[in-house]
């Protein structure tokens, strides 16, 4: 699978990096960001099953935002949704970023 990711984002615009909220961020994510770097490609980090997320508060956003900038040096700049598949929650903002990041 990471192969074709590989192939995928070498032949790409715009990486979609799509993370499980819940989860964290794994050995593979981070490849995958280097990978992104190292091809000079556009990427937006979406952060889906925001919806999971327990305990949100005040907080919990700006908090997450710095642990995905921390964990992706590489892609620091990319901007972070963080949406909800199964509620549909920001997902119609995945296309307008994608539209701000390759113009």
């Amino acid at each position: 699978m990471v192969n074709r990711a590989q192939h995928a984002i070498r032949q790409s615009d715009v990486m979609l990096l799509i993370l499980d909220a819940t989860a964290g961020v794994t050995e593979q994510d981070r490849n995958l960001a280097q990978k992104k770097s190292d091809n000079g490609r556009a990427c937006i980090i979406v952060c889906n099953q925001w919806n999971a997320v327990v305990g949100k508060d005040s907080s919990t956003y700006v908090q997450s935002v710095k642990y995905f900038q921390d964990e992706f040096l590489q892609v620091r700049c990319a901007p972070i949704l963080f949406i909800s598949a199964k509620t549909g929650q920001r997902v119609n903002e995945i296309y307008g970023t994608v539209n701000e990041v390759i113009n």
